[in-house]
Parts: structure tokens; C-alpha cells; sequence
């Protein structure tokens, strides 16, 4: 892989998006006491497809999350020059 895909604007624009489109407040930490662990695809075309909870300490808020990252655009990922789908794991903390 030579460029991993990510969110545009970084982890700071993704808290933002989230929080903006959520009654839930997202917050910047690893693991806080309250996270959803998913892994979901990121498209040549940067759209998320097929997200999966992995693992998951915020009983009931599942759905929202994966109903906020599927509504993300990243920057997809590139291998040998072209963009590629790539199986991406997203961490979100809540508040």
C-alpha cells in the first residue's frame, strides 16, 4: 500500500462531522470509556462500504455510527499510482 486512505481533513474534520451530524458527542482518544471499533471499506471512489462493528462498549449507539461513517468521503487509498479499495478499521470514542 502506498497511501493508506483517510478522511479529508484528517481525524480532526472526522470528530467534526460526526459531532455536527450526532446527538452523541464524539470525542479524540484512543479508547474512551465509551467506543465502537468497526471495519469497513473505503472505495476507489472514497465512499464506505460494508461497515462491521468489531468490537463495541457503547451498547445501542452501533447504529448510529454506522449509520454517520457511511455517510463519509475519504481519500482512498493508492497502490503502484492507481487508487484502490482498501479495508480500513475505524475507532470512535463517545462521550
Amino acid at each position: 500500500m502506498d497511501v493508506k486512505p483517510s478522511f479529508i481533513g484528517g481525524e480532526v474534520e472526522l470528530l467534526k462531522f460526526l459531532n455536527n451530524n450526532s446527538t452523541f458527542k464524539f470525542i479524540k482518544k484512543t479508547k474512551g470509556k465509551n467506543f465502537v471499533s468497526l471495519n469497513v471499506v473505503v472505495s476507489k471512489e472514497g465512499k464506505v462500504y460494508n461497515p462491521k462493528v468489531l468490537v463495541s462498549t457503547a451498547d445501542g449507539l452501533e447504529e448510529e455510527i454506522i449509520r454517520l461513517i457511511s455517510l463519509t468521503i475519504w481519500q482512498p487509498g493508492i497502490r503502484k499510482g492507481k487508487e484502490v479499495n482498501v479495508i480500513r478499521n475505524i475507532l470512535v470514542s463517545i462521550e
